[in-house]
């Protein structure tokens, strides 16, 4: 009766595939599977000739024997994206799967995900050395992987000078300086325009190379949230507000000084500044930033969201802010004293919907001036129906 149960549950399984998709999501399918119906199951698709452009084989425990069988060999020299995300893969595993990259001739992978897995140094130094031969690679993500500062180095060295490395995740690990100097000598080298380094427990030294890698790199976002960079290696981080091409930060619950936020104004006062989307959660500032802050809001017209949540420093603080959001009709700010859970963009959004509704369309024209004369106007920016003053 076992026999006949994973007979069928293998031909369940390869008859959902057999429609010759060439992308399939596994995710949970091999969940309590023992070893030999999964062998089945592999063996199976090498047996239909059925492969994919992608996989994503999340949460599923892999036996090591799954990885010697020549499916996998013939499976890579097709495979675009590949995720292994959640299934906490250790090193005879990860090193299995290196050894079938460097089998492939010119692996055409783009995608590779490998969140949750185990690395140690030799397996990682081996990953990576397979991942160089990949000259296609684009993203990257190996987050909640434990990385520590030799392994992390191991990991990342060999990606330097990648050609199409465009994103790199590697949040929740502990990649100390070793680890940061070999990630922004990646981040210096290879198109990098998205990196998460969030939760890596950087410090001020450890933040340093990343942030002058930023600075005069490709980034276009730079997620640094929850990290323990403090007062000082806030000077680092402002560094990164002279890249021109940055359009997302994010430095909550850093414990920055306040002088971030004057850094924060006088770039977003810049007519090059190409912000659109800053999360400072948490990084307390005073009236005299926050005014700088609001001046630099009152003329900007590129940022669209920005985050303040959790400010220690009262309400008053807030007052500058919200006059000039009244000025700025494009800037979503949340976290302010009064504002709402919404932000302004979506009670405005809402007033907009008001206007062009029935009920609206016949509300006169003094109602409907009196609400955007409260919640400030834009002569750009105003209803057609309304005039400026």
């Amino acid at each position: 009766l076992l026999f006949v149960v994973m007979e069928e549950r293998v031909a369940e399984l390869i008859e959902d595939v057999r429609g010759g998709e060439e992308e399939f999501d596994f995710s949970g399918r091999f969940i309590r599977w023992p070893e030999g119906d999964i062998v089945a199951f592999f063996s199976a698709l090498q047996e239909e000739g059925i492969y994919f452009n992608s996989a994503h084989f999340g949460g599923s425990a892999f036996p090591l024997s799954i990885f010697s069988l020549p499916y996998w060999t013939d499976a890579l020299v097709k495979m675009e994206a590949l995720s292994f995300d959640g299934c906490q893969l250790d090193g005879p595993r990860l090193q299995a799967i290196a050894s079938l990259l460097n089998e492939v001739e010119e692996p055409p992978l783009r995608i590779f995900e490998l969140d949750g897995c185990i690395f140690e140094r030799g397996a990682a130094a081996e990953m990576g050395t397979a991942l160089r031969r990949c000259t296609k690679l684009s993203s990257l993500m190996v987050a909640n992987c434990a990385l520590s500062g030799n392994v992390a180095a191991a990991l990342f060295t060999p990606l330097i000078g990648l050609p199409s490395l465009s994103a790199m995740c590697v949040c929740n690990n502990n990649v100390a300086k070793e680890g940061a100097v070999a990630l922004a000598a990646v981040m210096q080298s290879c198109p990098l325009s998205h990196i998460d380094i969030s939760d890596c427990q950087l410090n001020a030294a450890s933040v340093a190379p990343i942030c002058s890698a930023a600075k005069e790199g490709q980034a276009r976002s730079l997620i640094l949230a929850r990290n323990r960079i403090g007062e000082e290696g806030t000077g680092h981080v402002e560094s990164v507000l002279q890249n021109g091409n940055l359009r997302e930060l994010s430095v909550s619950n850093t414990a920055l000084a306040a002088s971030f936020t004057v850094a924060l104004a006088a770039a977003l006062a810049k007519s090059s500044c190409s912000l659109t989307k800053v999360w400072m959660n948490g990084i307390d500032f005073g009236h005299s930033e926050a005014e700088a802050l609001a001046a630099a809001l009152a003329g900007n017209v590129t940022l669209k969201r920005l985050e303040l949540n959790r400010l220690n420093s009262g309400t008053a603080v807030h007052q500058p802010i919200i006059a000039a959001l009244k000025r700025n009709l494009t800037c979503d700010v949340f976290g302010l004293a009064g504002v709402g859970k919404d932000g302004w963009a979506e009670q405005r959004q809402r007033l907009r919907a008001f206007e062009e509704s029935d009920f609206g369309r016949i509300a006169p024209d003094d109602v409907i001036n009196l609400i955007w004369k409260e919640m400030g106007s834009h002569p750009f920016l105003m209803p057609r129906r309304l005039k400026p003053e």
